[in-house]
Parts: C-alpha cells; sequence; structure tokens
C-alpha cells in the first residue's frame, strides 16, 4: 500500500496471510497513525 501526500510518502507492505500477527498488525497501525500524525487508538476506532 502507497499512498503520498506532498512530499511525505508511506509505503506499507501487508502481508497476503489469512491472519495477521499482533506484531504485524500493531506496525502496521503505527506507521499508519504516525504518517497521518493520529494516535494509534485513534486509527483502530477509526476501523472499529
Amino acid at each position: 500500500m502507497r499512498k503520498v501526500v506532498g512530499d511525505k510518502r508511506l509505503r506499507v507492505t501487508i502481508p497476503l496471510h489469512d491472519e495477521l500477527s499482533t506484531a504485524t498488525l500493531n506496525t502496521i497501525v503505527t506507521d499508519v497513525a504516525e504518517f497521518e500524525g493520529m494516535t494509534r487508538e485513534q486509527i483502530y476506532d477509526l476501523l472499529r
């Protein structure tokens, strides 16, 4: 997954598995939260 906003660029690799480990999901959410200037909790709230 890639997202470009202005000069900021985020590239996240999401494994193609039936299930993700908690650590992998946490890393993905942390990367997205940092890019968006949000907390992990805010990202999880959006996903609920």
